[in-house]
């Protein structure tokens, strides 16, 4: 219990007499008396302390006391007093002898008074369902030391430990990342780069080199005008490289290939060894947010397919060269 007095002194004229309150009437005279005069007090007003009916909830208890003084003196002056007596009372665990509160009931308590519960609100409401995000337990790794579908976030990291960009994703369950691991498995994307003498250099491989020579060259001096496909927002609508009931969503609209995929890997694979050139990609949260941000994109000109000569995405729908163009 803590208390506080705070005392404001009033000096009342003495020309005008105060009769406005009968406890204080009295006439005075020209000359001092001598008059013994005893305090008078009204009657306090006094509010109890509240019932605490849920422990660890803190109860503000305000007992106001005003006490009026009448002070003789050789002018006539009356002196009021006023005392104000502020008692705050706190209600805590019976069994705690230190008298600190449980502040998760507190916390409870204020809670429950200004939440009021759905069933007692005459608001009409719409279900409106959510967008369903599975847990993360299951992580499939496409460009590690060795890639596969793993449960053990340690696991992730001992592969994918000495990887340059590697490439990886937490999904739902085993059969969600199944089917990413296959749908990058079929499109040839899929990366093993294990450290030559490490623990993962185990299976057999040969080097073979790739014959890039005369695309590399026509490419670099220009002697060939190739055509890319670009989709249509009509297009992504059949194109089996998207999964509309994913719950993730990349949208691509500057790379080696643009489109909308359902996992992280198509569009890791397309933007990250073009980034120079200025690839651009973007997550989306729903499956319509990403279709209307490309349908934008392409109406703007915005969508822009740059290829690297020789790799895995260089495949154009025309090719031309300077002779066939100007014939």
């Amino acid at each position: 219990m803590a208390s506080g007095q705070v005392t404001f002194p009033t000096l009342l004229d003495p020309s005008v007499l105060p009769s406005s309150s009968p406890c204080l009437a009295r006439h005075f005279t020209a000359t001092p008396t001598n008059v013994s005069l005893s305090p008078m007090r009204l009657p306090s007003s006094t509010r109890a302390p509240a019932t605490v009916s849920e422990p660890g909830c803190v109860q503000h208890t305000e007992t106001t006391t005003t006490t009026m003084t009448t002070t003789p003196t050789a002018f006539g002056v009356q002196v009021q007093t006023v005392t104000h007596t502020v008692t705050t009372f706190g209600n805590v665990e019976p069994d705690n002898e230190t008298g600190t509160e449980n502040a998760r009931d507190v916390a409870q308590c204020e809670t429950d008074k200004e939440v009021a519960h759905p069933s007692n609100s005459t608001i009409p409401t719409v279900r409106n369902r959510l967008p369903f995000v599975p847990g993360k337990d299951v992580y499939v790794v496409t460009r590690a030391q060795l890639p596969g579908i793993y449960k053990d976030w340690h696991a992730v990291l001992a592969v994918t430990k000495g990887v340059k960009n590697p490439i990886f994703e937490a999904r739902a369950d085993f059969a969600d990342a199944k089917e990413v691991y296959t749908i990058a498995y079929e499109e040839g994307t899929i990366s093993a780069q294990p450290i030559p003498g490490g623990v993962y250099d185990t299976g057999s491989y040969v080097d073979e080199p790739i014959e890039l020579e005369d695309i590399l060259v026509s490419s670099l001096r220009g002697l060939t005008f190739r055509q890319y496909y670009v989709p249509r927002p009509t297009d992504l609508l059949t194109c089996n490289l998207v999964r509309p009931n994913s719950h993730k969503f990349y949208l691509v609209t500057k790379g080696e290939a643009v489109g909308v995929y359902g996992n992280w890997h198509q569009a890791a694979v397309r933007t990250e060894h073009v980034k120079s050139r200025g690839s651009r990609f973007r997550k989306c949260h729903t499956w319509r947010e990403a279709l209307i941000a490309y349908t934008i994109a392409f109406e703007n000109n915005e969508i822009e397919v740059f290829p690297i000569a020789g790799g895995i995405f260089d495949t154009p729908i025309s090719q031309e060269t300077p002779e066939q163009l100007f014939c």
